[in-house]
């Protein structure tokens, strides 16, 4: 894989994400959305600072990202310039997913 996310500010409390599917932008159906794929592609690992993260609870208590259609994912501290839908990630809740290849 040949995505590498940006060093990680000094005292910054991040989480991790793993893409999942194609990223694409937030509000716009799949057919509509613009492929962003070239700017990461499926299993790549990058962070949102913690403070920024909206997240809810799945059946079994874990946080998982906050999955309405308004909800937008900056990552890197906007690295890219685009609001990724959240439905392109994963949280990573431990620090063996986290260095995952």
């Amino acid at each position: 894989m040949s995505y590498k996310y940006s060093p990680i500010p000094e005292k910054a409390d991040v989480v991790f994400l793993e893409v999942i599917k194609p990223l694409r932008w937030t509000n716009e159906s799949v057919s509509n959305s613009k492929d962003e794929s070239h700017r990461m592609p499926i299993g790549s690992i990058t962070w949102i600072n913690r403070s920024r993260l909206m997240y809810d609870e799945d059946e079994n208590g874990l946080s998982i990202l906050r999955q309405e259609p308004e909800y937008s994912v900056h990552v890197e501290n906007n690295r890219h310039a685009c609001n990724f839908s959240s439905k392109c990630f994963k949280l990573l809740h431990t620090f063996t997913q986290k260095i995952k290849k």
